[in-house]
């Protein structure tokens, strides 16, 4: 159950941390589920309903605020693994503004396993957290990257789930998200990354749901394009099975009326498209041999 909670915490705290977790969780739903109920003063008048963005930047919102106290009482992430330091050199490549960097001389004193040395020295990982971390050197930090991953997941699960159930239970879900997420784990804890790849699943499968209804057909497009743009970047192999699996859902289990147009397909494929193109200039001056 804390195998894979953060080295940056003391080991007594895991587990009144993992209570106070649930603690929370099983406070926030119930508060929801009592908003819920009719008012007292008009039994069949229910209560106003939460908006949308509320159910999308709460959980977010919740997310940073954890991180941000996480960080303040026990620092930063500590590197403690190769694939750590890989990430980390890729953020620093990109936040200069460069793909890859020279070789060192000789290459084989400052060797990590994850990182190829020659004929450029770059990360072997798809670019997807290393931008993530470059975007928070940019900030200050490659930890605000990691808190903004965190935010990102949050808010997409909510996203994501409304497409299913309604507002209050896509809140719930959301909120789940942030609080295991942005305490006690080694995604929000770590460099590892993993945020950036469960953010474009379900962006993946929250846009490629919404295909096909009423309304927004071209924005539920863009989205499942970027979904699977980020999958490219982060996780290519799980990305490309949960995308067909996900498709082949799309167009199988609706009637006709309903199935995403080629021309929505096509639309998908543009955010797609441009981050393909980003990775095919980043992977051949960056690890090929």
């Amino acid at each position: 159950m804390f195998e894979h909670a953060s080295y940056s915490y003391p080991s007594w705290l895991l587990l009144p941390l993992e209570l106070l977790l649930v603690a929370l969780a099983a406070g926030l739903l119930a508060i929801l589920l009592r908003r819920a109920e009719p008012g007292p003063h008009h039994p069949t008048t229910p209560r106003r309903p939460i908006n949308r963005p509320t159910v999308i930047a709460l959980p977010a919102l919740i997310a940073l605020a954890l991180q941000a106290t996480s960080f303040a009482t026990l620092g930063p992430p500590i590197v403690r693994f190769g694939d750590e330091h890989a990430y980390l050199l890729q953020g620093e490549t990109f936040a200069a503004a460069r793909f890859t960097n020279a070789p060192l001389e000789p290459p084989d004193a400052f060797g990590c396993p994850h990182v190829v040395p020659t004929p450029t020295r770059q990360s072997k990982y798809p670019p997807g957290q290393g931008s993530l971390l470059a975007l928070g050197e940019l900030l200050g930090h490659p930890a605000a990257g990691v808190a903004l991953g965190i935010a990102l997941f949050a808010a997409s699960t909510s996203w994501m789930l409304l497409a299913f159930v309604g507002r209050r239970w896509a809140l719930v879900g959301g909120l789940f998200v942030a609080l295991r997420f942005g305490l006690g784990s080694y995604w929000g804890q770590s460099y590892w990354g993993g945020s950036l790849a469960a953010t474009g699943g379900l962006l993946l499968v929250g846009g490629l749901t919404r295909l096909g209804r009423a309304d927004r057909h071209w924005q539920s497009a863009l989205i499942a394009g970027l979904g699977a743009g980020l999958l490219l970047v982060t996780r290519p192999f799980e990305g490309l099975f949960v995308g067909l699996a996900t498709l082949a859902w799309s167009l199988a289990a609706r009637g006709p009326r309903r199935r995403p147009s080629i021309g929505e397909l096509a639309l998908a494929a543009l955010p797609l498209a441009a981050i393909v193109s980003v990775v095919l200039a980043y992977h051949p001056v960056s690890y090929t041999h």
